[in-house]
This record gives structure tokens, C-alpha cells and sequence, in this order.
């Protein structure tokens, strides 16, 4: 738990320098994270055998040069081969993608990467204005006992906030009985996938309930503008939306000014490809991402499988991250 908090009070900071220094810090995570890949992962060594990684000085030009890797690359080459040879397998959690955008991939979470997982999921509910005494209610589609377990011991949620984190089913499907367990929650955030919740609210209509909430935030889906209105409006709030995979944990968040997404260039290095300029603003292309604080099981130069925008103006918020806009996921990518 406290090295969870470390991290998080580290982030804190980092969101507020400017953009050139975010940049030499990302830089140094990235050269780090790329070595040990070659060091330690076969996967990667035998990926990158015609490149000699030390004879670049300049670390993004070197990752310009690596090759990109698909969900297939992935899914196709054994877990243990994608796997640093120094982490032990036991004291780690081994995650999977849903699969619904293609194969399911595997990842290993270590203690380490959960901490750091759980700082910037805190960030964003701190740059939201949650706070001690909050009720936080997540609704999952399915809980997997072992993940929630694995990620209990590095969770600063239970201290910080407290009697606050609760999980609840639905795997069941949503009844009545489920949502009056919402109601019993007595929550103040309310966090799931913008699915779930407007099948909350069709059944909350039914039952002619009302609830309201100091902040709802979705993840899992795109969020459209059309989903966006009807939460607000049901429960007199306001809505915030992130952006995040299984492989790459937490890309980018929306803080309290809505402009647009801000992308965690601290934590994770997001590329375009096939990039085209939209406007004077923006630049459109195919999201390729490399996670900096994963070490057990690299995932570098990711081909995402989504068309994004990363805007070239600067958020009025003051933070240095990078703003993100116009996610179109692309389903048929596999």
C-alpha cells in the first residue's frame, strides 16, 4: 500500500511539469524498459536481433526503428517466452484480454506494476474531486476473485477511502434485487462500463427509482455523446471518461475541464500510425502504444487497433499531459 501512495504522490507532481520535461522523464523510463526487454525477454531479443539497441543515443529515434507488434504476434507466442527471465511466476497474476476485439492476449501483473496501476487510477479520482469520505461503487461485469484479491494488497483506496470501495456483480444480469443493492450503496461514485449503466437506469425507469451520484465515471467503452447526456441527466452529475486496455493499463483520462483526454506521457509512450493532420490541431491515426511500468511481461510498440487524435494545443487545466480526442474503436483489428 505504500508503495502504491509513493507512486501516486510521484504522479501527482509529474502531471504538472511542462511538456519538454515529461518528455526527458518519459525518455528514461523508456530507454530502461526497452534494455531490460532485450536482456530478458526471448520474444523481444529475438524481435529486435538486427538492431543494436546501445548504439542509440537518442532513445525515440531508436523506438521509431523497433517494429510494431500485433494482438496476433502476441497471442501467437507462448506467455513464457514474452516473459522477463528474472520473475518469478508465483508472485505474479496473469490477466487476459476479453477477447472481443480479437484473440485474448495474456499479460503477468506483478505487485510492483499493481501499485503503480493503483496511483494512477487514483490520480484521475483525485483530478475528479474525489475525496476521503466518498463511497466508491464499481460495477464489473464479472469479478474474477483471484485479480481482486492479487490487487487488494496494494490498494491505497481502503485507507484513503474509507468504508468507501465496493464491487458488485452483474453477472447475474441486472434485477431488481441488484439494483437495490445499488441503492444500499449509498455511494457518491459510481464507476462502469457505459453499458451497464444505461441498462441501470432502463431498469431504474421500470421500477420508477431515482438515484443521483456526485460523480459517475465510465471505462471498458467508448462513451458517445448521446450516452454522455442521458447519464448526466438521470443522475445530476457530472460524467468522466478514460481511456485504457488490458495490455496497456491506463492511456488516458478526461479531467474537469472536458476538453479532451489527457494522455499519461508519464506512464506510457502513445504513437500514431499512418498519422494525417486534422485540421491545425490535430493529428489522426492508428494508436500504437508501449507501456513504461510493466517489466514482467513488455508490451511495446502495441498496435492498439484504434484511430485516434492526439490535439497539439494545451489543456487550460495547466497540466503538461498531452490531450487525446476522436477515439473510433476499430473491432475488426485482430
Amino acid at each position: 500500500m505504500l508503495r502504491a501512495l509513493a507512486y501516486w504522490v510521484q504522479l501527482q507532481r509529474l502531471q504538472w511539469f511542462r511538456a519538454e520535461k515529461l518528455l526527458k522523464i518519459r525518455e528514461k523510463k523508456l530507454r530502461k524498459l526497452l534494455n531490460k526487454a532485450v536482456k530478458e525477454v526471448p520474444f523481444y531479443r529475438e524481435l529486435y536481433h538486427a538492431i543494436d539497441v546501445s548504439k542509440y543515443g537518442d532513445t525515440y529515434e531508436l523506438l521509431q526503428r523497433l517494429p510494431i507488434v500485433t494482438r496476433k504476434m502476441l497471442s501467437d507466442t507462448p506467455l513464457q517466452k514474452r516473459t522477463a527471465a528474472s520473475v518469478d511466476h508465483s508472485k505474479t497474476l496473469k490477466r487476459t484480454t476479453a477477447g472481443s476485439t480479437g484473440t485474448p492476449v495474456a499479460i503477468l501483473e506483478t505487485k510492483g506494476s499493481a501499485a503503480y496501476w493503483h496511483a494512477l487510477y487514483l490520480r484521475r479520482l483525485w483530478a475528479w474531486g474525489v475525496r476521503p469520505g466518498d463511497r466508491i461503487l464499481r460495477i464489473l461485469p464479472a469479478i474474477p476473485a483471484t485479480s481482486i484479491g492479487f490487487f487488494i494488497g496494494e490498494n491505497p483506496l481502503d485507507r484513503l477511502f474509507k468504508n468507501a470501495i465496493g464491487l458488485v456483480d452483474m453477472s447475474a444480469g441486472i434485477d431488481t434485487q441488484f439494483l437495490g443493492k445499488i441503492i444500499e450503496s449509498n455511494a457518491t461514485v459510481f464507476i462502469a462500463q457505459p453499458s451497464t449503466i444505461l441498462a441501470i437506469i432502463k431498469k431504474m425507469e421500470e421500477n420508477d427509482v431515482s438515484l443521483s451520484f456526485k460523480i459517475v465515471a465510465t471505462t471498458g467503452e467508448v462513451l458517445t455523446l448521446t450516452m454522455r447526456k442521458k447519464i448526466q441527466d438521470t443522475f445530476h452529475c457530472d460524467v468522466y471518461d478514460q481511456y485504457s486496455t488490458v495490455e496497456l493499463g491506463n492511456i488516458a483520462w478526461e479531467c474537469s475541464t472536458h476538453m479532451a483526454y489527457h494522455i499519461n506521457n508519464d506512464s506510457v509512450v502513445l504513437e500514431l500510425r499512418n498519422p494525417r493532420q486534422i485540421g491545425r490541431s490535430a493529428i489522426e491515426g492508428e494508436a500504437v502504444g508501449t507501456c513504461l511500468y510493466r517489466y514482467a511481461t513488455p508490451v511495446i510498440r502495441y498496435l492498439i487497433g484504434d484511430v485516434v487524435q492526439i490535439r497539439e494545443d494545451e489543456c487550460s487545466c495547466g497540466r503538461g499531459l498531452p490531450l487525446l480526442r476522436g477515439l473510433k474503436v476499430d473491432l475488426s483489428t485482430a
